[in-house]
Order: structure tokens, then C-alpha cells, then sequence
């Protein structure tokens, strides 16, 4: 074994590590004896070896630089930090299908047990706890009333709907009725967000508008 990796040289192992492997298996040869370790961590051809696992393991922002640019050993050890915190995160024993009808479903946003989904041309709001649908808001029946974002106020009684006719309609969710419809998009709606001060949207006319 160590004649072998003598034989090889620190480079061509460098290079074989990094063209072959990702991040999780460097780091696991890294471990099995103190020359690889030597090779992934402290010879001058690691941050290069680094760079090209980084570039396979997480493609995008890694091409972004060259070898030199950065610490990659660093920036794989943070990656891979935020990778293991998301798994954790998210990680569950089961889930749960909201079934639908046969039409996409474009858009979701939770506020506390109440999930909003825009779909084909309706808002439906979903009890999480009690797995059932609540409330349906109907937009209309024809293509330009498909709903492509939404927006669910904290309280739950106010809701907000983007279409692909350009307009906005506030919602008041107990009485399944549109309070007022805002317009001003030349294109489909297909995110939204409010706060206290304002109604934030983005467009497929290429505007952002408040």
C-alpha cells in the first residue's frame, strides 16, 4: 500500500483523487493513513485536487473561480456543514401528499397550520394539522385566471393571488371574496409578497413592483 502511493507520486494521486471523487469520499481516504492525508490536506496540489472536487460536488459557483482564487479546502468544509444542517433540517419520519386535482400546482406558502397552494384558477388553502382542504378561492374559468403565486397573511384572514392576466386580488379568506384587485403587470404574476407597508411582486414582463 504505501510503496504503491510512493510509486504514484503526491500529484498523481492529487489528480486521481480529485477527477474521480467527491467531497464525502476525499474526506474518507483523507482519514485511513497520514499520507493521504497529507496529499488532500497539506501538499501544494490539495487546493487544486479541492478545487476540481468542489467544482463536480457542488457545480456553479465552484466554476466560478480558478484553483488560486480560494481557499477550497475551507469553502468544502462550510459546504458541506450547510449540506449536513439542511439534511437535518429537514429530515422527517413521513410525509404527507395534499392530493389535487389532475392541474399543476404552482406555488405554495405556509403561515403557521394553514398551507396556501396556487393551481390552475383557484387558491386552495390546506388545514396541516387536520390533513384536509379548508377553504377554496375560485378565479375564474378561463386561461388568463390561472393563479401562479401566492401569498398567505400571518392572521390567515387576508390572502393574496398573482394571475397570469397581470392583476393581484386581496382576498378575504372567511368570506372566499376578492376585497380589491390590483393591476399594473403587463405579464403573468408569479411571486408576491406584503408586508405592513407594501405589495411586492415579480412579473414576467421582466418588473419587480411594490
Amino acid at each position: 500500500g504505501s510503496a504503491l502511493l510512493e510509486m504514484l507520486g503526491d500529484d498523481v494521486l492529487a489528480a486521481l483523487l480529485g477527477g474521480f471523487l467527491e467531497a464525502p469520499d476525499v474526506c474518507r481516504v483523507a482519514a485511513t493513513c497520514r499520507h493521504l492525508r497529507g496529499v488532500c490536506v497539506l501538499r501544494a496540489s490539495a487546493q487544486e485536487m479541492w478545487h476540481a472536487v468542489c467544482s463536480r460536488t457542488w457545480p456553479g459557483h465552484s466554476e466560478r473561480y480558478a484553483a488560486d482564487e480560494r481557499d477550497w479546502i475551507s469553502f468544502c468544509r462550510e459546504r458541506r456543514s450547510i449540506d449536513e444542517a439542511w439534511v437535518r433540517r429537514f429530515e422527517c419520519a413521513s410525509v404527507h401528499v395534499f392530493k389535487h386535482e389532475q392541474a399543476p400546482v404552482f406555488n405554495v406558502h405556509r403561515q403557521g397550520d394553514m398551507l396556501a397552494s396556487a393551481e390552475d384558477n383557484c387558491v386552495k388553502l390546506w388545514d396541516i394539522p387536520r390533513r384536509r382542504l379548508d377553504k377554496r378561492l375560485d378565479t375564474g374559468s378561463n386561461g388568463s385566471s390561472m393563479v401562479l403565486g401566492v401569498w398567505l397573511h400571518p392572521s390567515q384572514q387576508k390572502c393574496l393571488s398573482g394571475a397570469a392576466d397581470g392583476d393581484i386580488k386581496v382576498w378575504n379568506v372567511k368570506a372566499g371574496a376578492v376585497e380589491r384587485v390590483c393591476a399594473g403587470h403587463s405579464g403573468p404574476v408569479v411571486t408576491i409578497y406584503a408586508d405592513d407597508a407594501a405589495i411586492y411582486s415579480t412579473s414576467f414582463d421582466s418588473t419587480c413592483r411594490v
